[in-house]
């Protein structure tokens, strides 16, 4: 998750606009969510210098991505249900000489052994 570049007293609005719509479309090619915080933050969210935000900004940037964070973790796939109930899982199993199994059978597939 990337967020776009809040408002601030010292970029126009031309400006601010254009750097985050070049961000949002990096997001979009490197499969990044793009969260754009200025949908609920303006410039009143901003503390006096004009750069950090205030309390409540803070609040509602804080409230914002975890809302976010949470859809995005809704949307991934669930780990397969058979790796959860405790399915047989070989090819991660050692065997007693303490080597992973899987890796000796590939090595003699591949030696021909």
């Amino acid at each position: 998750v990337l967020d776009s570049i809040l408002v601030r007293w010292d970029l126009t609005y031309k400006a601010l606009n254009n750097f985050n719509f070049q961000l949002e479309l990096m997001c979009q090619n490197f499969g990044v969510t793009f969260v754009d915080v200025n949908r609920v933050l303006s410039r009143r969210n901003l503390a006096r210098d004009g750069v950090h935000l205030s309390r409540r900004g803070v609040s509602r940037l804080g409230t914002l991505i975890l809302e976010t964070i949470s859809s995005v973790l809704q949307t991934l796939e669930p780990a397969s249900p058979s790796v959860q109930e405790g399915a047989s899982t070989s090819h991660l199993d050692l065997d007693p000489e303490g080597g992973d199994a899987s890796r000796k059978s590939l090595q003699s597939s591949v030696s021909g052994n």
